[in-house]
């Protein structure tokens, strides 16, 4: 009897999630005080359409984020460097990590 408990909870807990579920993504930044702007924005990964990347003036990056029932932008993220870029990016994949500290690299 203990061993069908115990096996049933294991198939519980890998029991993938229901299908189309959510994907969220947390990208979080620290503003200095005072200063106003967005400081928490939550991405559904899986409405995500496309993320363009262009080069800014000297080292910055910006992605502009498309999701699937919007034809234009809808986010556009500022990076300050292509490794940020690249992290961000990594991000913002399907399965990636649920939070992304901005703070100091990359503005929304």
């Amino acid at each position: 009897m203990r061993a069908r408990l115990l096996l049933s909870g294991l198939l519980v807990a890998a029991w993938p999630g229901p299908a189309g579920a959510a994907d969220p993504l947390l990208l979080e930044q620290a503003l200095e005080a005072g200063t106003p702007g967005t400081s928490h924005l939550l991405l559904d990964r899986e409405r995500i359409s496309s993320v363009r990347v262009e080069k800014e003036s000297g080292f910055e990056h910006r992605l502009a984020i498309t999701f699937a029932d919007e034809g234009k932008p809808r986010f556009t993220i500022r990076c300050i460097d292509p490794a940020t870029t690249r992290a961000l990016l990594d991000a913002l994949r399907p399965g990636g990590p649920g939070v992304f500290q901005a703070t100091g690299r990359c503005r929304f």
